[in-house]
């Protein structure tokens, strides 16, 4: 993979999802902050479908941290106060990494429904995974007021939006594949 192209293009999409987050939200009656979409996910998904493995699991680790970087979390804390945790959302998105390269055998590499699809299975663990830390935290006695199951529930609807941006995303990734070194041919070759 090329780590300039690969560089530029999550700077890129770091600024369109930070950019656009308010444009695109949905906001749903008695639902809180609203459900937003990932342009992040979908393209960690890219990257697993063409890259090899270890490739795309550490490229999904450096968008997860990025994540958990830049998004402040939108829970309130007694005291309050913002914070920044490390870890939930680049470990999410390093299991649905995961989760993405051993599904990419059984399907069509090269349409971009298999980018939604990973998209929406990868953004259901990373969800998953980033609720359930989040609820270890509550349950051990930190300040974090935090409801499991609407969270929950929520980020599986924005997991389904974030679908439908991976389908959208697909027809501007497909052409720049050469460019950030994906290999999208034969299935032997990305083995390794």
């Amino acid at each position: 993979m090329n780590r300039l192209a690969f560089v530029i293009a999550v700077w890129v999409l770091l600024g369109l999802e930070l950019g656009v987050k308010d444009v695109v939200t949905i906001r749903l009656p008695a639902s809180g902050p609203g459900l937003s979409p990932s342009i992040l996910v979908p393209f960690g998904m890219f990257i697993c479908l063409g890259a090899k493995p270890r490739v795309g699991i550490i490229a999904c680790l450096i968008i997860g941290l990025l994540m958990d970087l830049t998004f402040i979390m939108p829970m309130s804390t007694t005291p309050p106060r913002t914070f920044v945790m490390i870890g939930p959302y680049a470990l999410g998105m390093a299991l649905g990494a995961q989760l993405a390269i051993s599904m990419r055998d059984m399907l069509i590499i090269r349409n971009p429904l298999s980018v939604a699809f990973l998209s929406v299975c990868a953004s259901l663990v990373m969800h998953v995974v980033v609720v359930a830390i989040f609820s270890m935290h509550r349950i051990y006695g930190d300040p974090i007021h935090f409801d499991t199951f609407s969270e929950l529930f929520q980020r599986a609807l924005a997991s389904l939006y974030t679908g439908i941006f991976g389908f959208l995303l697909a027809y501007i990734l497909y052409p720049l594949a050469p460019t950030l070194g994906l290999n999208l041919g034969p299935r032997s070759s990305r083995r390794g």
